[in-house]
């Protein structure tokens, strides 16, 4: 079975090209260039990557911080014993940096975190010492009461958004299957009667 394409028209004639096509590659090829079905399609694609972006949010997230050395010199209006005032110059150098994982709990709607940080203090003058604060190990959780299970309930929503993407470009290929399936073999049963007609005449 031929399908005939008519593409321009050249010297009063018309230039036809003739496209040979069986039933299924010429179902491929309606679900590809189906405007409908490209438009769904899309849809489907951007529903499956919101949903991957939200499920890549619920695994562990782990973040850095740090603070480059940083200097700070000034004159300092330090109290006495007695009393008194006196200004002292003072040359400070600071650094810290941390280390923070997070990660969500969808079954509970909160989430357990952990931390470890450093942080260091240099005092050049008018004495020189050097102080070190740390904390190994912080571990908490957070979980809010009497609430909504966000996190639960936008898995939830992401999940039947992409199926009800996925059911919809299923359905608009079926369709395009099916009409062309209904054209393909009017076009052919037309056929099959115009060659018995000539057939009749020639006899």
């Amino acid at each position: 079975f031929c399908i005939t394409l008519f593409s321009s028209l050249m010297g009063g004639m018309w230039a036809q090209d003739t496209l040979f096509l069986d039933l299924q590659p010429a179902i491929r090829m309606a679900q590809e260039q189906s405007p409908n079905a490209k438009i769904l399609r899309y849809e489907y694609l951007a529903s499956h990557r919101d949903l991957a972006a939200f499920q890549a949010s619920l695994k562990p997230q782990i973040s850095l911080n740090a603070d480059l050395p940083g200097f700070s010199r000034s004159i300092n209006n330090i109290s006495q014993d007695d009393g008194s005032s006196l200004f002292r110059t003072q040359s400070l150098a600071f650094s810290s940096g941390s280390i923070f994982v997070r990660q969500e709990l969808p079954i509970t709607g909160g989430s357990i975190f952990m931390s470890s940080g450093v942080s260091s203090l240099w005092n050049f003058e008018p004495l020189e010492n050097q102080l070190w604060q740390t904390s190994l190990l912080v571990v908490g959780l957070n979980q809010p009461l009497f609430q909504l299970n966000e996190t639960q309930w936008n898995l939830r929503e992401e999940r039947m958004e992409f199926r009800r993407a996925q059911i919809n470009y299923i359905a608009s290929l079926e369709e395009v299957a099916q009409e062309l399936t209904r054209i393909f073999f009017d076009a052919l049963v037309a056929q099959k009667t115009k060659e018995g007609a000539q057939e009749n005449l020639i006899n």
